[in-house]
């Protein structure tokens, strides 16, 4: 059991990992969308770049929150696993140590 904790440890890391990743690219997007904006200037061609910009970068924004809120789930299910790992070896062991008191005839500490 313990092997497999540490495995769930190691991805849980790595997940978290992308996940922060992530957070700064939608980050990054969000700053890209704002020098645009403010490089783009006024007129005809301003507002014809805005139209079209606009809603490919709110898209970009949007798939990348989704990705992330899917991530931060996953993330959330493989801690709570990893925690039933360690929960579930402790049970064991407690078990095994009870069971090997028994048969010796010892009380279990």
């Amino acid at each position: 059991m313990r092997l497999d904790a540490r495995f769930h440890s190691d991805v849980l890391g790595r997940l978290s990992r992308v996940a922060d990743h992530l957070h700064a690219l939608r980050d990054e997007l969000v700053t890209v969308c704002a020098v645009a904006d403010r490089a783009v200037g006024e007129g005809v061609q301003a507002d014809a770049f805005r139209s079209g910009a606009r809603p490919i970068a709110t898209e970009c924004v949007r798939g990348v929150d989704t990705a992330s809120s899917a991530l931060d789930t996953i993330v959330d299910r493989a801690r709570r696993g990893a925690e039933q790992i360690v929960d579930t070896d402790r049970e064991l062991a407690a078990r095994g140590r009870a069971d090997t008191d028994e048969r010796t005839g010892t009380e279990a500490t």
